[in-house]
């Protein structure tokens, strides 16, 4: 898939700065697959941008995406609403559609600011010489609980909280949190739906915790979530979001070996 230019993607990056002649060129592409692209771009005075593009895969996404909202479009208003919360998440700058007759759904790109300095929970993790003094680490588990407890208390529900979707900087003092790629998220009308929609969140983050961080840690992570030292009804609680937790292990394990067999089988049919 070439990287479209037409009017709707031409005018957004014009309207964040860029000039013509840098409105030719692509960036350099970080990720692609059947429903668009990632690329970063950097404006003349060094500022740095992420440019997604979504194409529908059919005319069932083109009728989807014309009468309601598309994935992009609930990600801007997502990070938006997160802004207002005063949760830090990176910042839209842009956002267009590219319509065909009729009005028909065609593409749509979000322009997105770099969050300078940054880099996923995941590749912190997975970097050796990342290491932080006892006190800041307990300083930065702490913030983070905080932090969702911000997102949850405005009755808001990531469904995608994933260590890769959270940004962290380090600084003197510990470790600043960002998040990212919320178009899941939702705000449950029931207090059932959030109940479970938090126990969700809660879930996903302890499952990739569980590889990383001591139980105890965890438990001060739910502690500052919680705002209160742990109660008989908070242990309940921890009890939902570890089965919840290994039921998201159970299928990404399962998606992991239908992934291999799917892989396996088509490298069988290409040698045959």
């Amino acid at each position: 898939m070439s990287v479209p230019t037409d009017f709707a993607w031409r005018r957004l990056l014009r309207d964040a700065g860029f000039t013509r002649k840098e409105e030719d060129l692509p960036g350099r592409e970080l990720a692609r697959n059947r429903r668009g692209w990632i690329r970063h771009l950097r404006r003349p005075d060094g500022r740095g941008f992420y440019l997604k593009a979504l194409t529908p895969r059919g005319m069932g996404d083109r009728l989807r995406f014309t009468v309601g909202r598309n994935p992009l479009e609930r990600e801007r208003r997502n990070l938006l609403r997160m802004a207002a919360w005063n949760v830090p998440a990176a910042r839209p700058v842009g956002f267009a559609v590219a319509r065909g007759p009729l009005g028909i759904f065609q593409r749509a790109y979000l322009l997105i600011q770099e969050v300078e300095g940054t880099r996923s929970l995941e590749a912190w993790f997975a970097d050796p010489e990342a290491q932080l003094s006892p006190t800041a680490q307990r300083r930065a588990l702490e913030d983070f609980g905080r932090i969702l407890a911000r997102l949850h208390g405005h009755g808001f529900v990531d469904r995608d909280m994933h260590f890769r979707n959270i940004l962290v900087r380090e600084t003197a003092g510990g470790l600043e949190f960002f998040l990212i790629d919320s178009p899941k998220g939702r705000r449950p009308w029931t207090p059932w739906g959030r109940r479970r929609g938090f126990v969700h969140d809660l879930a996903c983050l302890d499952k990739h915790a569980g590889r990383q961080l001591t139980r105890s840690q965890r438990t001060r992570v739910l502690r500052a979530y919680l705002g209160h030292p742990l109660t008989a009804a908070d242990r309940k609680l921890m009890r939902a979001i570890a089965r919840r937790a290994r039921t998201l292990m159970r299928r990404r394990e399962e998606k992991l070996r239908q992934d291999a067999l799917r892989s396996a089988t088509d490298h069988q049919r290409s040698r045959e």
